[in-house]
């Protein structure tokens, strides 16, 4: 996607056709840097059939067993901050994805209607 190109630690793809087409986007949010959400909203105003995937280090207790950080904080606001962004939901709570600790820091962020229930590692 052109217009997302040549944005550090971001690729954004877009894939299929027409009515079947989606965005499949990952992202590396460095520990001590903001997630880059206006980003993501452009992506959803484009198509708001975008998955969303990556090392966002944000840590938050719906869906990481640790301390929440202001990064997860963020992330949960910005999840329920509009109507859009209510249909998002983190796919794989609670799955340890730090080397480091059993936190879960690399994200799956999708639309409810992509999520499949029995989505499993």
């Amino acid at each position: 996607m052109v217009e997302f190109e040549n944005i550090p630690n971001l690729i954004a793809l877009e894939i299929g056709e027409e009515q079947n087409k989606f965005q499949l986007v990952t992202c590396y949010s460095p520990p001590h840097e903001q997630i880059p959400f206006e980003i993501f909203d452009r992506i959803l105003q484009k198509n708001e059939n975008s998955i969303f995937t990556g090392d966002l280090n944000a840590k938050h207790n719906s869906w990481s067993r640790s301390v929440e950080n202001p990064k997860g904080k963020t992330l949960f606001n910005w999840l329920s901050s509009s109507p859009t962004h209510a249909t998002m939901e983190i796919i794989n709570k609670f799955i340890p994805t730090s080397t480091r600790s059993k936190a879960t820091i690399d994200l799956i962020i999708a639309p409810s209607h992509m999520a499949s229930d029995t989505f499993s590692f």
